[in-house]
C-alpha cells in the first residue's frame, strides 16, 4: 500500500464551456499562466503538471486553472484533476448513463478508474458544465432533469462513491428551451448537490461561450461551491477493473489496523449495479474495506479471481490484519480466497460448499447459475486457508446444513447455528441487532460469538411466536 499522502481528486466534465472554447494561451491573464504547485491533470493515461505548457489542453483552457488556484488557497492540499469535455455534446447521447452508457460517459468512468488505480486519492467531487446542446431540443430539455439525476446516480454507483458531491453550472445560452434546462438542473433531486450561476459572467458574442475572464470567474465559483461540502472524503484506490470484477479500497487511512475484504452475494441482473456488500455499514463504523463486485453470479469460477486476490493482497500491508466477509456466494468467495489473501479470519454467513450438480445433485436453489457455470473448477480444500479462523453462521434447520456438512472442518472452524433464519442469516443478524457484534474485536480476539448466537436466537423465537 502506497504511503505518500493522497491527493484530492476532482472530476470535471461537460461541453464547450468546460473545454474552454477558443481560449488560448494569449487570452489568459498573467495570474493564470504559471504552474500551479502541487496540482496535476490526467492526460493520455498519465499525470502531467497542471500548467499551460504541459500539453494537456490542445484546443483551449477551461475553468480548471482558476479552480485549481482557488482550491489550493482553500485547502493547501495536493490536487489531481480528471477532465473530459467535448463541445456540442449532449446529455441525451454522448453523456447518457442509460444502458451501457454513451461513449463520453463510458470514457469518463474508464479514465477515472485508471487514474484512481495509480495511487490513493480522496475523490472530492464532480464539476459539471453542460446542457447547452440539450437546450436546443424541446424533448431533450424536458427530460434533462430526469437524465441528469440518472447520470449522477449511475456515476456514483460505477465509481463506488454513493455520496460524491456534485457542483453544476447553470447554462446561460439564449434559446427557447434554456430555462427548461436551467430549472431542471436547479431543482434536480440529487443529494450533495449545488449549482452556480453563469449568466452574469463575461461571454463572447452569441452569449453561449464564456471569455477567458468569464471562465476564470467560473472556476473560482466552482471551487467556492465545492468547499461548502463537508470535508470527509475517504481515501480510495481502484485495485481491479475487468469485464467480470471490480475491486477498490476505501478507508480513513492507508495504514489501518485491519481491512475487511467484502465479497458480493449472488444477483439476478448486473452485479456492477450494486454497491459494495456492507459498504454503508462499514463506512458508518469507520472500518477500512476492499469491496469486490462481480458482474454476474459466476461463483468465482475462473482464474482471474485469484489474480485479483493477488492484487488486493499486494496493496494491503503485511502487518495489517485481513478479514474476508460475505453471505451466500460471497461467503463461498471469502472461504475460497482466504488462502490467496492470507486472511487472518473469515466471516462466512450462510456459505455454500458448491452449487455444481455433479457435487451436490440435490441442490436446486441456484439451478440457473449452475447451468450457466457448467461445472465448478475450484476445489474448496485446495484454496481455503488452513490457519485462518473461520466463523460460519448458518441455519441448521435449513437446506444449508447439507452444504455445511461438506466442508472439511477442523479446530480452526467454528460453526455457529442460527435456527429459524433459513438462508437469510444475514438478515436475521441485522434484524436482531447482532450484526454490529459480528465486527467487535474483528481484528483482535474475534467477535463475541455467544452473544451473537443468543441475540439472533431470541429474535428467531420472537418471530416464530408472533408470525
Amino acid at each position: 500500500m502506497a504511503q505518500h499522502a493522497p491527493s484530492d481528486l476532482i472530476l470535471m466534465a461537460g461541453q464547450s464551456n468546460m473545454a474552454g472554447h477558443k481560449v488560448g494561451v494569449d487570452d489568459l491573464a498573467d495570474t493564470e499562466r504559471g504552474q500551479i504547485e502541487g496540482a496535476r491533470i490526467w492526460v493520455d493515461g498519465a499525470w502531467v503538471p497542471l500548467a499551460i505548457d504541459a500539453g494537456y489542453q490542445k484546443r483551449g483552457f477551461g475553468p480548471e486553472l482558476s479552480f485549481a488556484r482557488q482550491r489550493q488557497v482553500q485547502t493547501g492540499r495536493p490536487l489531481s484533476i480528471v477532465k473530459l469535455a467535448k463541445g456540442g455534446s449532449y446529455l441525451s447521447r454522448g453523456w447518457s448513463a442509460e444502458g451501457r452508457g454513451g461513449p463520453l460517459y463510458q470514457r469518463l468512468v474508464a479514465e477515472v478508474r485508471a487514474a484512481m488505480a495509480t495511487g490513493p486519492v480522496r475523490l472530492r467531487g464532480l464539476i459539471w458544465m453542460q446542457g447547452e446542446s440539450d437546450a436546443l431540443d424541446h424533448e431533450d430539455a424536458q427530460a434533462y432533469g430526469t437524465r441528469f439525476e440518472g447520470f449522477v446516480a449511475r456515476l456514483r454507483q460505477d465509481l463506488g462513491v454513493p455520496d460524491l458531491p456534485i457542483v453544476a453550472g447553470l447554462i446561460s445560452a439564449k434559446g427557447d428551451h434554456v430555462d427548461l434546462v436551467r430549472d431542471a438542473m436547479a431543482s434536480a433531486d440529487v443529494t450533495a448537490f449545488k449549482t452556480v450561476e453563469t449568466r452574469d459572467l463575461a461571454h463572447r458574442s452569441g452569449a453561449v461561450h464564456l471569455t477567458a475572464s468569464g471562465l476564470a470567474a467560473l472556476g473560482q465559483r466552482f471551487a467556492d461551491a465545492l468547499s461548502s461540502f463537508e470535508d470527509s472524503a475517504l481515501i480510495r484506490q481502484w485495485l481491479w477493473t475487468s469485464d467480470q470484477y471490480h475491486a477498490w479500497y476505501e478507508g480513513e487511512t492507508l495504514t489501518p489496523t485491519g481491512v475487511v475484504v467484502s465479497l458480493p452475494h449472488a444477483v439476478a441482473d448486473d452485479g456492477f449495479a450494486e454497491p459494495g456488500f456492507g459498504q454503508r455499514f462499514f463506512r458508518k463504523r469507520g472500518t477500512a474495506a476492499v469491496y469486490v463486485r462481480a458482474r454476474m453470479s459466476n461463483w468465482f469460477q475462473d482464474e482471474e479471481v485469484f489474480e485479483m486476490a493477488k492484487a488486493i493482497r499486494g496493496f494491503i500491508p503485511k502487518e495489517t490484519k485481513l478479514v474476508t466477509y460475505g453471505a451466500s456466494m460471497g461467503a463461498y468467495g471469502g472461504l475460497l480466497l482466504s488462502g490467496a489473501l492470507a486472511a487472518n479470519r473469515v466471516l462466512a454467513v450462510a456459505p455454500q460448499y458448491s452449487i455444481d450438480r455433479a457435487t451436490v445433485p440435490w441442490e436446486k436453489r441456484w439451478s440457473k447459475a449452475a447451468k450457466r457455470i457448467d461445472g465448478f473448477v475450484h476445489r474448496m480444500e485446495d484454496h481455503v486457508s488452513p490457519t485462518a479462523q473461520k466463523l460460519v453462521f448458518y441455519d441448521p434447520l435449513n437446506a444449508d446444513r447439507n452444504q455445511i456438512a461438506l466442508f472439511d472442518t477442523d479446530d480452526t472452524w467454528s460453526l455457529i447455528k442460527i435456527p429459524l433464519a433459513s438462508h437469510q442469516v444475514a438478515q436475521r443478524l441485522l434484524d436482531s441487532k447482532s450484526l454490529p457484534l459480528l465486527f467487535e474485536g474483528l481484528f483482535d480476539d474475534g467477535p463475541p460469538v455467544n452473544d451473537i448466537r443468543k441475540a439472533a436466537r431470541a429474535r428467531g423465537v420472537t418471530a416464530k411466536s408472533t408470525g
